[in-house]
């Protein structure tokens, strides 16, 4: 009597073994066929950027923080949406966008493919964000300061920050001129990576446009000492973008 038990119950265990096996292999076809119908392309491809109504050779539009941008041919955007899923990313809107512009001559110039280096400023529109002269405030009182001086020949106050890496925000910059704000009036400041002033990396800003998205922008250190001119030109070629509704 005790044999046919454990008989059965060796068959019961078998089954749910089975059962257990089919069922996992159902839910790994089930994943790997989602993967294939439903699973975004890498970023910054062509075929990603198609997902987005974004293309090389036209104009591409999206709305971002829920307002319309335009990108003229040749200034090829890079949409991203916090997603990897196909069906959850339209044509016409991201939740943010790089574009990259070559300033070489002193004004926005298309580049001829995505790219980073000398002369291009990468500039990034993002759906949220905001600023602060509260947040400002408060940065430069958290930190512990190796050193603060005017450089009246850039007409910036520099911080440099102590016993920090050479990441954004090791030296601070803030305009000597107090007229100088951000398009809401706010307090203007730029972040630069390097270890020493006297050899700065790229730098970068930010600032809440008007129309509700925040702006990022990046140079490098060729654009330094035309850190106004640099502003302007991102400030205006931002506006230039917008499409009135």
């Amino acid at each position: 009597m005790q044999d046919v038990a454990i008989k059965r119950w060796g068959r019961y265990l078998k089954s749910v073994k089975w059962l257990v096996l089919v069922g996992f292999s159902l839910t790994v076809l089930g994943w790997c066929k989602y993967k294939a119908n439903y699973s975004a392309p890498a970023t910054n491809t062509d075929a990603y950027r198609a997902l987005h109504g974004a293309y090389w050779e036209q104009s591409s539009d999206l709305k971002i923080g829920g307002v319309l941008f335009r990108f003229p041919v040749g200034y090829m955007p890079e949409p991203y949406t916090d997603t990897r899923d196909v069906r959850q990313i339209f044509k016409g809107k991201a939740v943010r966008a790089n574009v990259f512009v070559d300033l070489s001559m002193g004004e926005p110039l298309p580049t001829s493919r995505r790219a980073e280096g000398a002369n291009v400023v990468r500039i990034e529109i993002i759906d949220s964000g905001y600023e602060s002269d509260k947040s400002i405030e408060n940065y430069f009182k958290e930190w512990r300061w190796k050193s603060i001086r005017d450089r009246h020949e850039l007409g910036l106050r520099e911080y440099v920050k102590e016993r920090v890496g050479g990441g954004w925000g090791k030296i601070t910059y803030e305009p000597l001129d107090p007229q100088i704000k951000t398009p809401l009036g706010g307090r203007f400041i730029f972040l630069c990576a390097g270890e020493t002033p006297e050899n700065p990396g790229g730098c970068m800003t930010y600032f809440q446009h008007p129309r509700g998205p925040q702006i990022k922008y990046y140079f490098g250190p060729e654009f330094f000492l035309n850190w106004k001119a640099v502003n302007a030109e991102v400030i205006k070629f931002v506006d230039s973008l917008i499409v009135e509704e």
